[in-house]
Parts: C-alpha cells; structure tokens; sequence
C-alpha cells in the first residue's frame, strides 16, 4: 500500500506541535472536510511552518509537495483558501508564499493548484514569467505526479501551459517565450483528442501566426525539426491546422525531408496539396 506522511498541525496550544498522519491512497482522493480541519485553525504566524517545514519521514517533500503531487480539486481549494485567510492581512507576505507555491504547482504540472493560485495572484513580473515557464518545462517532479486515470506528464503540461499562456496579463509576455524555448515546447509530442488541438496550435495562439510563418514555415525550420527528431505526433497535429485552414502550411509540406517522412509514416495521404 502507498503511504504518504503530512505533517499536520495541533492547535490544542499556542504553541504548534507537529503530529504524524498517515496518508493513504483512498484518504486523499476522498479528501474528506474532517481531515483537513487543522487547516481551518492556521493563523498568520504558522503561515512559514506551514509551507516550509519537511516531513519529519522525509527529507524532500513539504506540505506542498504532497497537496501538487496529488492535486486533488478538494484538498486544493481548501487549502488555498486556508493561505489566502490567514494571509489577509498582510499582502506582501501572501503574495510571496503564493508565489512560493506556484513554483511547486508548475514542478509538479500540477492543474487544479496552478489554477487556483492564478485566480488569487493579479500580475506575475517578467522573472517570474520565466520561472515558472521554466519549471513547467522541467519533467522530473511532473513524473511523480499521482493520477488515478492514465495521463501522461505531457497532458500536464499542455494545460499547465495554457493557464500561463491564458492569464490576461501574461499575454503581452509573449515575447519572453524564447525560439529555443518554443522548440523545446515542440519536443513535446501530445495533443488533444477532445479538441483536435497540440503544442503548434498554443504557440500559433500564443505567439501569433507571423511569428511561426516567419521563424518556422519560411525556414524550414518546422520541417526539419519534425524529420529530424521524429516528431509524429507533431506532424499529425501540423495536417490537423492544415486541415482547419486555421493558416497555410503549405510550404512545411511541400518540403522534400517532410514529404518523404509523411510518407514513411503513413500520413502523406492526409495533405490536401500537391507535394513536389
């Protein structure tokens, strides 16, 4: 059986005291109110402890990396909601350890507890962009990722992405997003079967159109990058905006490599032009 250990808090005197939970599977997916009361009795003075203290059973993970390990909607919300009361009276400081917390949300790609820090966070600064771009980037912490259905860390990131590419105020950071960053979001090979949409379509949307047709189509940039690196699930979701009309690709498939590659891979019959 898998056992996690929280480090819950008492509160029967000023003084906290620390008490060892066992955390089992079936506890936190049912997330029941009653396990978590200690939160609802944390005050501005155990904020630090709260976010900051290990495990006494383990020397890596904090209270926040078991809540973005799990992150489970219930568990989530309630604590949020415990960091945004006893926080409220000091702004700064409920911004930092927001701050701190998202950092951990977007190690782990952890969906529910990014969404509910960037609901509470209004503008996030240049550095900070880069930050998290880089940590949703970094797949060591999403790997350890608790999910009770099949989802792979590339799901994970995808919407991790799109809650940082989607916050109104982060849209004018576009230019933040590096071409060695975009071919690293590329790398990535995922893409929604619900909505028919991957990684090209978010950096169409993120970065604009004349961006790709400048950086990437124009180049042969795209091509290459495909064929080079096997990218089969790009090339899917490339035929896909093909499809859509959403902007011409023409000239990515009517590059020689990719043509040929199409073809090995059984997926020449899907473009509509002509390839010479």
């Amino acid at each position: 059986m898998i056992l996690f250990y929280l480090l819950t808090i008492g509160c029967e005197s000023p003084e906290l005291s620390t008490k060892e939970k066992s955390l089992q599977k079936d506890f936190i997916e049912k997330a029941t109110e009653d396990e978590f009361d200690f939160l609802d009795d944390v005050e501005s003075e155990d904020l630090d402890r709260l976010i900051q203290e290990k495990d006494e059973n383990d020397e890596e993970d904090t209270l926040v990396d078991i809540i973005a390990t799990w992150d489970y909607e219930d568990t989530v919300s309630h604590f949020v909601e415990t960091l945004d009361k006893a926080s409220s009276k000091e702004e700064d400081k409920k911004r930092a350890i927001f701050m701190e917390c998202l950092e951990k949300a977007f190690l782990y790609k952890s969906v529910n507890l990014i969404k509910s820090i960037l609901d509470k966070v209004d503008e996030i600064s240049d550095d900070e962009f880069k930050l998290l771009l880089d940590n949703c980037l970094r797949v060591e912490k999403g790997r350890q990722k608790i999910h009770f259905d099949y989802r792979t860390v590339e799901a994970d990131i995808y919407e991790s992405l799109q809650l940082l590419f989607n916050k109104d105020k982060n849209k004018k950071k576009k230019d933040l997003v590096s071409d060695e960053i975009v071919e690293k979001i590329l790398y990535l090979e995922y893409w929604d079967s619900d909505t028919k949409k991957g990684f090209l379509d978010m950096i169409i949307e993120y970065k604009g159109e004349e961006y790709l047709k400048e950086k990437w189509i124009d180049s042969d940039k795209l091509a290459e990058l495909i064929v080079e690196k096997r990218l089969v699930i790009l090339a899917r979701n490339l035929l896909n905006i093909q499809k859509s009309s959403k902007i011409n690709v023409d000239k990515v498939l009517q590059n020689e490599k990719l043509a040929r590659y199409l073809t090995r891979i059984g997926l020449k019959k899907q473009i509509k032009i002509s390839v010479v």
